[in-house]
C-alpha cells in the first residue's frame, strides 16, 4: 500500500525526484540534439524514454480524485493554467526568437517550436483531460465506464489522430503545413500522460506490480530483449517487421516501469539523501528550467561533434550528463534571480506567488 503521504495530496519526495530525473533526461537529449552530436546506443536507450517518461510524471501529478468538476471550475482551472503554462511559454519563446535572431512566422509554423512544443502541448493534454473529467461528471458515469471512455478517447488522439498520412490522404500534402503547425503528431504522446493519470488512480494495483519480484522480472527480460530488436534490429521484411514495430510502441511503457519502480523502492533515499534533495529541488521547478535551458543551449557546441567521433559512448554519455547538470544549475541560478520579482516570476516562468 501507498504510504499516507503519497495518498494525500501535495508534494511527494519520490515523485519530485522522479521529476527531477525526467527534467535531466530533457537536457542531457537536448546537449547531444543541438550539439548534433552522432548518437550512441545509450542515448537511443534513453531517447525511447525521456518524453514518455516526461508526459507520464506530468499525469501522474496531475490526477486529482477530490476535485468536481464544473463548468465554472472547467474555466477557472483552465484559465489559470493559460496563464501558468501558456503565457511563460510564448513570452520566453519570443524572447528567445528575439535574441537569437530566428524567424518568428518559420519559427511558429515548425512542430518542434524552437523546443518549446511541449508545454504546449501539455497544455492542449490538461484542458482535454479536464474536459473529459467534467463531461464524464455530468453524464454521471461510474469507474468502469469512465476507464473505457478514457481508453477510447486515448487511441483516438495517441493513435489514430496523430498520424499524418490521415491528413495527407484526406487533404492532401498542403495539410502537413497545419500538422506541423498545430503540433498533431505529438498527440502520440497523449497515451502516456494518461498513463500516469491511471497509475495514480489505481495506484495500488500499480505498486502490488512493483513489489512482484516475478512481474519486475518478466518487464526487465522484456525491455532487454525489445532494446537489443531495435538496437541490432531484425531482417527485413515478414512478421519481423511487425514484431519490431511493436517492441518499439512498447519500450516506453516498459522504460517507465523500470524506472518508475526503481524510484519507488528507492523512495526513503531520495527523500533523505542530498542527491535526492537535489533532484527535488530540480523537479519542484520543472517548468522554468524547461522554458529557461534553450538559451544555455543556443550557440555553436560542433566541439562535441567533433569529441563524439573518437569518444567511448559511455564516455560520452557521462560528458553529456555532466553538461546537463552544469545547465540545469545555471537555470536555478536565472530563476532565482527572476522570483526576485514575482511579477516577473510569474509571467516569465509560471510561478504562482513567490517562493522563499
Amino acid at each position: 500500500m501507498m504510504e499516507n503521504s503519497v495518498i494525500k495530496q501535495g508534494r511527494i519526495a519520490w515523485i519530485d525526484a522522479l521529476r527531477g530525473f525526467a527534467m535531466w533526461l530533457v537536457v542531457i537529449m537536448h546537449v547531444q540534439f543541438f550539439s548534433g552530436s552522432q548518437s550512441t546506443v545509450y542515448n537511443t536507450l534513453i531517447a525511447w524514454m525521456f518524453m514518455p517518461l516526461f508526459f507520464f510524471v506530468s499525469g501522474l501529478v496531475m490526477y486529482n480524485p477530490n476535485r468536481q468538476w464544473t463548468a465554472h471550475s472547467v474555466v477557472t482551472y483552465l484559465w489559470k493554467k493559460v496563464q501558468q503554462i501558456l503565457v511563460p511559454t510564448v513570452i520566453m519563446f519570443l524572447l528567445a526568437i528575439w535574441i537569437l535572431g530566428y524567424n518568428l512566422v518559420e519559427a511558429s509554423l515548425h512542430p518542434m517550436k524552437f523546443g518549446y512544443w511541449f508545454t504546449i502541448t501539455l497544455f492542449g493534454f490538461i484542458a482535454l483531460y479536464v474536459l473529459f473529467e467534467w463531461l464524464m461528471q455530468v453524464v454521471k458515469v461510474g469507474n468502469r465506464g469512465w476507464l473505457v471512455c478514457l481508453v477510447v478517447l486515448t487511441a483516438v488522439f495517441s493513435w489514430l489522430l496523430s498520424r499524418h498520412g490521415l491528413y495527407t490522404r484526406m487533404f492532401g500534402d498542403g495539410a502537413m503545413v497545419w500538422f506541423d503547425a498545430l503540433q498533431i503528431g505529438k498527440w502520440s504522446y497523449f497515451q502516456f500522460f494518461v498513463l500516469g493519470i491511471l497509475v495514480r488512480k489505481y495506484k495500488d494495483v500499480f505498486l502490488r506490480l512493483l513489489s512482484n519480484k516475478y512481474a519486475m522480472g518478466i518487464v526487465i527480460v522484456a525491455y532487454v530483449l525489445m532494446a537489443v530488436v531495435n538496437v541490432k534490429g531484425l531482417p527485413s521484411g515478414g512478421i519481423q517487421r511487425y514484431w519490431a514495430a511493436v517492441c518499439v510502441r512498447l519500450l516506453p511503457y516498459a522504460s517507465i516501469c523500470i524506472v518508475t519502480a526503481l524510484f519507488y523502492s528507492m523512495r526513503q533515499f531520495w527523500s533523505d539523501s542530498r542527491t535526492g534533495k537535489a533532484l527535488q529541488v530540480v523537479g519542484s521547478n520543472t517548468l522554468g528550467i524547461y522554458l529557461i535551458h534553450y538559451f544555455f543551449l543556443a550557440g555553436n557546441w560542433s566541439f562535441l561533434r567533433t569529441i563524439s567521433t573518437n569518444t567511448p559512448p559511455a564516455l560520452l554519455l557521462i560528458i553529456f550528463a555532466l553538461l546537463a547538470v552544469v545547465i540545469i544549475a545555471c537555470c536555478m541560478v536565472v530563476i532565482r534571480v527572476i522570483r526576485l520579482s514575482p511579477f516577473l516570476a510569474k509571467y516569465m516562468i509560471g510561478d504562482k506567488e513567490k517562493r522563499v
